[in-house]
């Protein structure tokens, strides 16, 4: 065949390739087919496609010696360069699915055509695509284990010599993404050996390792941090690696590895910059700043995992290393670098992002640090860099910052030396009144602002961490605390705050019910005078006192310290930020014994033993302003008090700008505002204020389940007098504010409550809150359903806000059907593993490992007729919503409530039967298109009809009526399943009928919708002929006994 020919026929196996594999469009049984023919032939095919690459690129190679000498011959290296890129990409579609023996026969030939012709510049990127596809093969160790051979030193050689061409070559596009697929490959053969080192035999440490680990630090030390980030996963996973981690070569280069990790973490390379050799690299790789801080916050993640595993192997060396950089640091003058107006460094000063990588080193390496014994030299090394740290001093409030997070990093070292603590607080406290010259509480820099809040959180871990060792000093500590908050001038309202989260930690030490009661009874006794007042009370007492307390009638005032109502919205937030602290940090003991001995084990009138929180008692009388503070600020959204606020706040309660970017997965415009004073806009700083008043009281509310616990459950009318505040006018507040709703109150509330007060803690608030959800999520879904099927051609501002609208929609469904796990799940998790479930938005599409089980609160809903109905609706209403999240988190609980209510006495009529399984079909007609999906799907809607098809015969007409199944085949497939018919059948064979009966009611991808069908009639199936295993008699050469056994010697 010609060239031409020879390109046409590789087009179509390439085709075929796709169809099969990739596309899978062809129908299942034909595919079968053309896959069982393509394998059969592989025997001759494969070879035919090794010959045609190496005969093709014999010519390019030669016609382009030829051109070199007189020039006239360049269509011949065109043609073959295009046949031979034509074989590359056949190849590639077949490499990573074929027997592995077409791959290595004839002693890897393959292999090593394709690492001849990474020097080609026309050909490379086709054969490193081709090695990437095979070295990313999966399968069983022994089939891949031959994979092995590209750590062959001739294959290696040429590897690291494409590198290094590639590397030094003119950055331009095509160079840099062969760069990136090389990479590739070196990573994917990095996994195979993670695969195979001790796992398969024989396998062991490669002749070419050193080689290989060079390679892979020079594309860690390459100046683009994507290529570098792809190393990262590697290098971990060979430290992670029981054999590997203990192989000395590795081991030789984490030295090397050590100094390119302090490269890596600092913080260069933005696309807009031209400060550092990173940027031209970015220009290829991200569209903005905001693309590349997204991905430098993965880097610095994975960067700090591979720290975290090379430091468990050899944490000295690690520590000595960064012990002799952070004091060399310490030594170096400030570079502010350019644009630094204000005298302080900003974000892109060269000596913050020096401090700012330190910190991250440091802290990884300190978390796999064992401080050695006192008086040997790593202790004293350590004791010495943690003085040295406390003793600088600098005015730059950036570079404090970051010497605050060292300081934080080396606290483990006061448990060994308590005698460096004072001068820990003192350090902690100078930073907590830190500032800058000429600047008052009100004109304070954003810098200065966060490192002195940075100081408040170093505090609270110091006394969440070590407790016991700051009791002693703990009145000295309280009085210094005291002195601070006393200064109207000094110390932020968050500040006092933080301040005294730190305090109560502290005294959560004392393990004593009085003692602690009396702390707590001191510091919130200036807080009841404010938060009882009577002018707070008045103000809480309807919307229209809320508004004109807080300076919503009235327009903006500037500059903030002449708004006088100011003063009143910082008071109010200061109340409810200061009883959520005190609500979160307030403990008891968590040894029984020591709870028992501390006075706060209590016994009920029912004769229940409970645990006594010593906070409850001091923050009982300030709740009913808690719940006066969530009816009002409910109220603020009736229409009626919505015309009440003055034109200038119309968006006071809207969705802030940074929450919208979230809800839209955008990411925040990157700005540097560290040296600026300038305070935000009234109507930006009312936005936050109703926001964070808003979700603190539904906070509060939340976690007081948990504080208070029995205490608080017992309350006499406890679930009508929430229902009259939090749950009160919720049909006017928007969705945003329902998902915080849900998300920092209910589930918090229904999850702590205790079983005994299940009927009259919790029953009632569900029939409140579940109807109107029901109702404005179908109402809500109806529309965008419609939306999505015909989207108008409006304005760009409108589709923007649309677009708003519904991801809040999505995440609000999302948020309420993670509620019914909650309700439903028995309680058999810890609090961590429920919280972490809770705000998580993703899920598995996949099918449960194990069958949801109701627990006893969701046996209570099931029986309770004025609530499961409404929840059911939901639930199996959510399948049909178009929104694959919402429909996974749905339908793994369909089939356990369905089997509760089917429980005797039934609790469904042939009506709620067919709604319950029409809405399963619905639900496939929507996400049919989404293979995992699908399957869930199609199993759930059999359970269900093998659940309803006893007890309600009129779920047939359901299945009659969404797919053209005629009656008589689903008579046959009902009697199969039913149980006492024979004969029964495979739950893979029942599937597959089930799936065949309802087969046009499966939704379909738009692009597959209105496909139309290619059959060909008569057309010959593919004949497979199987080789005939040869006689035993035939194979074997030497004399295997047969003549002798059935010979006529007679000796016996």
């Amino acid at each position: 065949m010609g060239p031409t020919q020879t390109e046409l026929v590789l087009l179509i196996f390439l085709r075929l390739a796709e169809d099969i594999l990739i596309f899978q469009s062809a129908p299942n049984q034909r595919r079968r087919d053309i896959l069982q023919g393509l394998t059969a032939s592989m025997p001759q095919l494969f070879p035919c496609f090794v010959n045609t690459l190496e005969s093709n690129i014999t010519v390019y190679k030669q016609a382009l010696v030829s051109d070199l000498t007189d020039g006239d011959k360049p269509s011949s290296i065109l043609v073959s360069s295009r046949v031979a890129s034509g074989v590359l990409e056949t190849i590639t579609a077949f490499i990573d699915w074929v027997n592995i023996s077409h791959i290595i026969d004839q002693d890897g030939r393959l292999l090593r055509i394709l690492c001849a012709i990474l020097d080609d510049v026309t050909l490379r990127l086709h054969a490193v695509e081709c090695l990437l596809a095979l070295t990313n093969r999966k399968g069983k160790l022994e089939d891949r284990q031959p994979l092995l051979i590209l750590f062959r030193a001739d294959a290696m050689t040429v590897i690291l010599n494409a590198a290094v061409v590639a590397a030094t070559a003119e950055l331009d596009e095509h160079n840099y993404i062969f760069l990136k697929r090389l990479c590739q490959v070196l990573t994917a053969l990095g996994s195979q050996l993670c695969a195979l080192w001790g796992s398969v035999r024989d396998v062991g440490q490669p002749g070419t390792l050193k080689q290989f680990l060079e390679a892979l630090l020079a594309f860690t030390d390459h100046p683009s941090l994507v290529l570098c980030g792809l190393t990262l996963p590697t290098w971990s996973a060979f430290f992670k690696h029981e054999h590997i981690s203990k192989d000395s070569v590795l081991l030789s280069f984490i030295g090397q590895l050590v100094c390119s990790a302090v490269n890596i973490l600092v913080k260069t390379g933005f696309p807009s910059q031209n400060n550092s050799p990173r940027c031209r690299y970015s220009r290829l790789d991200f569209d903005n700043d905001e693309d590349f801080l997204s991905f430098f916050a993965r880097l610095r993640a994975d960067c700090a995992d591979m720290l975290r595993c090379a430091a468990a192997l050899c944490p000295e060396m690690f520590f000595h290393f960064i012990a002799g950089r952070i004091s060399d640091q310490l030594k170096k003058p400030l570079n502010l670098g350019e644009g630094c107006d204000h005298g302080h460094c900003n974000l892109s000063s060269p000596s913050f992002l020096e401090w700012d990588a330190l910190t991250i080193f440091l802290e990884s390496v300190m978390s796999r640090f064992i401080i050695p014994d006192k008086d040997t030299p790593l202790y004293n090394e350590g004791l010495l860099l943690f003085n040295n740290v406390l003793s600088y001093d600098t005015m730059d409030p950036m570079i404090r910052s970051a010497v605050l997070s060292v300081v934080s990093a080396l606290f483990p070292y006061i448990v060994h030396s308590p005698a460096i603590l004072p001068f820990v607080l003192e350090k902690i406290f100078s930073t907590v009144v830190f500032n800058v010259d000429g600047q008052t509480k009100a004109t304070r820099s954003r810098a200065v602002k966060n490192v002195r809040r940075h100081a408040c959180s170093v505090l609270v871990k110091i006394c969440k961490l070590y407790p016991g060792l700051l009791l002693p000093g703990f009145s000295e500590l309280y009085r210094h605390i005291q002195h601070l908050s006393s200064d109207p001038d000094g110390l932020s309202q968050m500040e006092k705050c933080t301040l005294m989260e730190a305090l109560i930690l502290i005294n959560n030490q004392n393990k004593n019910f009085e003692k602690q009661l009396r702390f707590l009874s001191e510091i919130v006794a200036p807080l009841k005078v404010t938060w009882l007042s009577t002018e707070v009370k008045e103000a809480l007492s309807s919307a229209d006192n809320f508004i004109k307390f807080v300076g919503l009638h009235q327009p903006p005032v500037e500059p903030s310290v002449d708004d006088f109502c100011g003063i009143n919205r910082s008071q109010l937030a200061h109340c409810v930020v200061s009883i959520l602290a005190m609500i979160k940090r307030s403990q008891c003991p968590e040894s029984a014994e020591e709870s028992a001995a501390g006075g706060f084990i209590s016994v009920s009138e029912s004769g229940v033993s409970y645990t006594r929180n010593p906070v409850t008692p001091v923050l009982m009388s300030l709740m009913d302003n808690v719940l006066r503070l969530c009816r009002t600020v409910n109220e603020l959204y009736l229409p009626e008090n919505l015309n009440k606020r003055h034109p200038d706040f119309s968006r006071a309660y809207d969705l802030q700008e940074i929450d919208k970017m979230i809800f839209l997965g955008v990411q925040p415009p990157l700005t540097d505002n560290t040296n600026s004073s300038s305070n935000r806009q009234p109507l930006d700083r009312m936005q936050s204020f109703i926001t964070v008043l808003h979700e603190n009281c539904f906070h509060i509310l939340g976690n007081v389940g948990h504080t208070f616990g029995y205490e608080f459950y017992r309350m006499s009318n406890l679930a009508s007098s929430l229902m009259n505040s939090c749950c009160m006018f919720i049909e006017a507040l928007p969705e945003f504010r329902l998902r915080a709703f849900l998300r920092c109150f209910l589930k918090q509330y229904v999850y702590w409550c205790p079983k005994e007060f299940y009927p009259t803690a919790v029953l009632p608030v569900l029939a409140r809150i579940a109807k109107h959800f029901h109702e404005r999520l179908c109402s809500k879904w109806e529309v965008i359903n419609q939306k999505c099927e015909e989207r108008s051609n409006e304005d760009e501002n409108s589709e923007s806000q649309e677009v708003l609208e519904e991801m809040i929609i999505r995440h609000l469904t999302r948020e309420y059907l993670d509620f019914f796990a909650v309700i439903f799940r028995e309680k058999n998790k810890s609090s961590l593993e429920l919280n972490d479930e809770m705000m998580t938005d993703d899920c598995e599409t996949k099918k449960p490992t194990r069958e949801e089980k109701i627990g006893e609160l969701g046996i209570l809903i099931l029986q309770d007729s004025t609530i499961f109905p409404t929840l059911v609706h939901s639930l199996f209403m959510a399948l049909s919503w178009n929104d694959t999240f919402a429909c996974c988190k749905a339908i793994n609980w369909c089939v356990p409530v369905l089997k509760q209510l089917m429980v005797p006495p039934l609790k469904l009529s042939g009506d709620d039967a067919v709604y319950l399984l029409g809405s399963v079909l619905m639900g496939l007609r929507m996400h049919g298109q989404h293979d995992a999906l699908q399957a869930s799907l199609i199993h759930t809607a059999l359970q269900i009809y093998e659940l309803l098809v006893p007890e309600f015969s009129k779920v047939k007409e359901v299945m009659l009526q969404v797919s053209s199944c005629s009656a008589n085949d689903l008579q046959k497939f009902t009697e199969l399943i039913t149980v006492g018919q024979q004969p029964r059948i495979g739950d893979k064979k029942k599937k597959e009928m089930f799936k065949s009966l309802i087969q046009d009611a499966i939704g379909q991808n738009i692009g597959q919708q209105f496909k139309k069908e290619v059959i060909i009639k008569n057309l010959a199936p593919f004949q497979t002929h199987r080789r005939k295993a040869a006689p035993l008699v035939d194979l074997e050469i030497h004399e295997i006994g047969l003549c002798a056994l059935f010979g006529t010697d007679t000796d016996d």
